[in-house]
């Protein structure tokens, strides 16, 4: 019964997003969105389940097209926005500690035109991470702690107005360049995107991100179907220690009953040979 109760308590955690749904104006555009508040995800805890917030009078999730949250703690960004927001335009997210981007992060989210997570320490950009967006017309990564990008990761790109990867580890740069003058001369993007690749390899860095990602991806392969985790696991272990105990005080309560029935019988057979001598004169 314990071990149920555990189990449904386990179950029943669920990832709420809580938002202020209103016009919000940021450097991106203007447009009705949600202001995330109070958000914490994990590797394991990233699925929303629910939305929570009263939306301006005539407005439903149909109509935000805008995603923004600051100061919050999401190392790992929701994986299923686009079940609840299919008409998001904009996903900015600052100073909240994003560390890891991981593909399909944006899975559901095709009409996605700005995307900036500036200020956070995002280390690594996978090569397919924006496969399938190409309505991506504004990137930012002002400000992060880029070491890797690898090869081809915007090739899929072909409408960048904007690419902010300025104060990086591996590179300050940013597209269109600018100023311009005299001489200069905007490189096109395709240029500015091996110039990119080329410094951004990750050669003689030390990424955390691969090592964390692969731990918690192993760990979830391991874990039970269910995933009920370290509970699930003390579960088993109960069950196989009162099995074990079970079967022990078994034991011992047959050993006891049947040496008490042995020393119960001899006496009685004592106690009838001794009458049985009695009586005949012994």
């Amino acid at each position: 019964m314990i071990i149920l109760v555990l189990f449904n308590i386990n179950l029943s955690q669920q990832l709420e997003l809580h938002c202020d749904f209103k016009v919000e104006t940021t450097y991106l555009a203007t447009n009705y969105g949600c202001v995330v508040k109070s958000l914490t995800t994990t590797f394991k805890d990233r699925k929303i389940s629910k939305i929570v917030g009263n939306h301006q009078t005539g407005k439903s999730q149909n109509d935000v097209k805008l995603l923004f949250a600051k100061f919050q703690n999401i190392p790992y960004l929701p994986h299923n926005l686009g079940e609840f927001f299919p008409n998001l335009e904009t996903l900015y997210i600052m100073r909240s500690n994003i560390q890891h981007l991981i593909i399909g992060d944006l899975d559901g989210l095709n009409k996605l035109t700005h995307f900036d997570v500036s200020h956070n320490p995002v280390e690594l950009i996978e090569r397919d991470y924006f496969k399938n967006h190409t309505k991506l017309t504004k990137f930012s990564f002002y400000d992060c702690h880029l070491k890797k990008i690898e090869k081809g990761a915007f090739d899929s790109q072909n409408s960048i107005e904007l690419m902010d990867l300025s104060y990086n580890d591996c590179i300050s740069g940013k597209y269109p360049a600018t100023p311009i003058y005299y001489s200069y001369r905007t490189p096109s993007f395709r240029e500015f995107s091996v110039d990119v690749y080329d410094k951004c390899t990750g050669a003689g860095r030390l990424l955390k991100e691969q090592e964390t990602i692969k731990e918690c991806q192993v760990e979830e392969v391991e874990s039970s179907p269910e995933d009920y985790g370290l509970l699930f696991k003390f579960g088993i272990v109960m069950v196989c220690f009162l099995s074990i105990t079970s079967v022990f005080l078994t034991f011992v309560t047959f050993n006891f009953y049947k040496k008490s029935f042995k020393s119960d019988w001899n006496e009685v057979n004592f106690s009838t040979v001794s009458s049985n001598l009695n009586g005949n004169g012994y």
